[in-house]
């Protein structure tokens, strides 16, 4: 089928004396349950999108030949490229400063007691002891806060999400009596 679908510009399936299918290799190959059904199988690259697709892997239009499959697979590596240079967390910033000549144990510990302290943080007066240890740890290895915000853009809709789940989910009185949104989940987010 392969050969079929680079060579062939119409197709024609024939099932039990009547015509199945008439149309592109486009059109045709893209019931390959129907063609499987029939006991026709579909080109190999169509196979491997159909198999990506059922994984969840999102590849767009029709894929019946090699360049088909090759040109999907590279735009969807464009577009993972796109995404991911745009997340800066964890991310290396060269640089010599105190901060970059400290042993990796070190660093490591002190983000794992600054990720401690971010997680137990509850308060006003803990949340700014966070945020001037955030602020200083930048100061010492000269990070610029506009990097810091653009490494923070992917994470807006996880932090938009946990706020409206915390707002339906948080128990204590009621803003309207018998509704579910409470004060208490009004107030934790914030």
């Amino acid at each position: 089928m392969d050969d079929v679908a680079r060579i062939a510009d119409r197709l024609i399936v024939f099932n039990h004396g009547s015509i199945r299918f008439d149309g592109t290799p486009e059109e045709v190959f893209s019931n390959p349950k129907e063609l499987s059904d029939i006991g026709l199988s579909v080109p190999a690259p169509t196979q491997i999108a159909s198999a990506l697709r059922e994984q969840g892997v999102e590849i767009e239009g029709s894929v019946y030949t090699t360049e088909q499959l090759l040109a999907a697979l590279l735009k969807l590596k464009r577009r993972s490229d796109a995404m991911l240079k745009d997340i800066t967390l964890g991310q290396y910033f060269p640089g010599d400063t105190v901060a970059h000549r400290l042993d990796p144990r070190t660093k490591l510990l002190l983000v794992i007691i600054y990720i401690v302290g971010l997680f137990n943080a509850n308060g006003w007066a803990s949340y700014a002891f966070v945020i001037l240890i955030t602020a200083l740890s930048m100061a010492i290895s000269k990070i610029k806060p506009k990097s810091a915000l653009k490494g923070l853009k992917p994470l807006v809709i996880i932090i938009i999400l946990t706020a409206v789940l915390n707002i339906f989910y948080t128990g204590g009185t009621p803003i309207i009596e018998g509704w579910i949104i409470t004060w208490e989940g009004i107030a934790r987010p914030l």
